[in-house]
């Protein structure tokens, strides 16, 4: 299996094959504008590797989008490398970061001891089925959700021992058309900046 590394710089359109490639985030890499990173779930697990305190993002409010869905069998892993006593949930900045005019579609993701963070400002954007363990963004949520515009579906989100501070989640959903249902929190206390407007 070949072993590609994703280091800072910009993305173009490319696929992600689970199945035939081991990826790695070795730096900060940034979805170009008008690109689109497409993950396709390998047929065996084949997580997506953190390999320091690292970030997916997007240009900022730009249009780059990451889509990948996985299935209840098979599902998308983002993790820490290495031995899994290393992965101590150290607020560390492992990140999937959304910021941009949308289009993403993540689901049926799981984010062990990295976690995610939304911020679409347009587009028809889906995140569903997703599980946070062990994550903290910016030292305190296991994950983020900030939409301030597009059409917006954020649904059965599981977060497991994040609270490093006192938070398990966080965001303001200010603008947009938004729907957010059934979020599970366990370990942790859902932010008290949760704020659904939109």
């Amino acid at each position: 299996m070949a072993v590609i590394n994703h280091g800072a710089g910009a993305l173009g359109t490319e696929n992600w094959n689970l199945t035939t490639d081991e990826h790695h985030i070795t730096g900060t890499p940034t979805i170009n504008n008008g690109a689109t990173v497409t993950i396709i779930p390998g047929a065996t697990p084949n997580p997506i590797r953190f390999d320091g305190s690292f970030r997916l993002t997007t240009t900022a409010f730009g249009s780059g989008i990451l889509t990948g869905t996985g299935t209840a069998a098979n599902q998308i892993t983002w993790q820490h490398n290495g031995a899994a006593t290393t992965w101590y949930e150290d607020g560390s900045n492992r990140s999937v970061q959304c910021d941009g005019t949308g289009g993403w579609t993540v689901v049926y993701h799981d984010f062990i001891v990295s976690h995610f963070a939304f911020y679409p400002t347009a587009g028809t954007n889906t995140f569903t089925n997703l599980r946070v363990r062990g994550g903290r963004f910016a030292g305190n949520n296991g994950f983020y959700y900030q939409p301030t515009g597009g059409t917006n579906t954020f649904t059965d989100v599981e977060c497991y021992g994040c609270s490093g501070t006192v938070w398990g989640q966080g965001g303001a959903v200010s603008a947009g058309t938004n729907v957010v249902r059934r979020i599970f929190i366990d370990g942790g206390e859902i932010g008290a900046d949760l704020n659904i407007t939109g």
